[in-house]
């Protein structure tokens, strides 16, 4: 479900349905699971992060795997 960027989902009316001897009602619902639409992933929000607290010419002082170093550096 987006606001600002338009994608809404408007959910049906609840199904209406009588019970027994039709002096009960029920109200049939759907489950709908909302997710969030992120922007970036988060390997993309980390990168973009250290590279804002770490100087370029430390990134290889970092202990972590040589592609990820290779990506940060790019």
């Amino acid at each position: 479900m987006l606001l600002n960027f338009t994608k809404i989902y408007f959910p049906v009316a609840p199904e209406i349905r009588q019970i027994d001897d039709g002096n009960q009602i029920a109200y049939v619902r759907t489950e709908v699971v909302i997710t969030p639409n992120v922007p970036y992933t988060l390997q993309e929000y980390c990168i973009d992060l250290v590279k804002k607290i770490v100087l370029p010419q430390n990134i290889h002082q970092l202990h972590l795997p040589q592609t990820i170093i290779r990506e940060i550096s790019a």
